[in-house]
């Protein structure tokens, strides 16, 4: 059985809301079986999708899925499924939420497989297989594609002009994003403070787990770039302060990286293959780091531990091989490191002050 639904501001008024430009409407949406087709559109302020006990679902108890949801708001304080738990089941399912205005709010829940298929795209913050935006959001995005078996994802961001886009392919990636918002994080033990025109985009493909923590502490002009593709693979970036850049790359199977940047305009760029640990911590300003680790085997994993403290510093490291060990840490200013390793079972330490 295929239901199209259209709900426009100017039928719900006939259900007993106001008018699209005065806003205040509220849409209660329930729909059964697969192939489901359901559009929304509201104008106006304190617009509701769900409201309140009363959930908007898309439901398949068969498990066939194959449900679409569009729903478009604009104005403030509009609110899908607040304090009501919408959802979609099944398989193949489909969102497209648009918001333009502050204040609004989205909590939406996916279960099944292959759900979130095409975009998921709002303007301003989200949280876990349901999005949620932060009140302080003004013109910030966060566009969502998700494609494959269970993947999940957190967001929530705030601020002007932030941006997060997030892809995912495969099977059992997650993703943790924190941006542009205020507080203490206890997912993760950081703090998080606004800022303006900030990015972070992720895109990752998993043959079975993997997942990104990716959180901007505060400032501006900052960006991350996190992309991966394999298995077993891990990223945990956290930056803080003004014009810092951070690409990190994995390729292969049982790799993670860990990297941490406090200041301003510092840079790291760090590629991984297979089974190699990264700890990358810079904390300064203009500091820059390029790492790169591959061909590590099973038991022995390849490790670099860089860690630099002051400004203007230098480091390049290589490790091909496996079982290798690398640890530097360079103190105070204009420090110059370059480090190349091949083969088995390598170790260097530097220390410079």
């Amino acid at each position: 059985m295929r239901n199209h639904l259209l709900f426009s501001t100017a039928f719900v008024a006939l259900i007993g809301a106001s008018s699209a430009f005065a806003g205040s409407n509220t849409v209660y949406l329930n729909q059964y079986n697969n192939s489901q087709n359901a559009q929304v559109t509201q104008g106006g302020d304190h617009n509701h999708v769900g409201y309140y006990g009363n959930s908007f679902f898309q439901q398949d108890g068969a498990g066939s899925g194959g449900n679409a949801l569009v729903i478009n708001q604009s104005g403030s304080n509009n609110w899908v499924s607040r304090d009501a738990v919408g959802y979609q089941s099944g398989t193949q399912n489909s969102a497209q939420i648009s918001q333009a205005g502050n204040g609004n709010d989205v909590e939406l829940q996916q279960s099944g497989i292959q759900n979130g298929h095409s975009f998921l795209t709002y303007n301003n913050g989200g949280a876990y297989n349901s999005i949620q935006q932060d009140g302080t959001a003004a013109s910030s995005k966060v566009s969502v594609v998700q494609t494959g078996n269970l993947n999940g994802f957190d967001i929530l961001q705030g601020g002007v002009g932030n941006n997060t886009s997030l892809t995912q392919g495969g099977t059992g990636g997650v993703v943790y994003v924190r941006q542009g918002t205020w507080g203490y994080d206890p997912s993760t033990g950081r703090w998080t403070a606004p800022g303006y025109n900030n990015a972070i985009t992720i895109s990752q493909t998993a043959a079975s787990a993997s997942a990104v923590i990716a959180l901007q502490g505060g400032g501006d002009g900052n960006s991350m770039s996190i992309g991966q593709s394999g298995d077993n693979l891990y990223v945990n970036a956290y930056q803080q302060g003004f014009g810092n850049q951070l690409v990190s790359t994995q390729a292969g199977i049982s790799s993670s990286a860990a990297i941490t940047q406090v200041g301003n305009s510092n840079y790291v760029q760090s590629y991984q293959g297979n089974y190699a640990l990264a700890t990358l911590t810079q904390t300064g300003n203009g500091n820059q780091i390029y790492g790169s680790q591959v061909n590590g085997v099973g038991g022995y994993q390849n490790v670099a531990t860089v860690t630099q403290n002051g400004s203007n510093n230098y480091a390049n490291y290589a490790q091909d091989g496996y079982a290798n060990n690398f640890t530097l840490s360079q103190t105070n200013d204009s420090n110059v490191s370059v480090t190349a390793q091949n083969g088995a079972g390598n170790v260097a330490n530097i220390t410079q002050n």
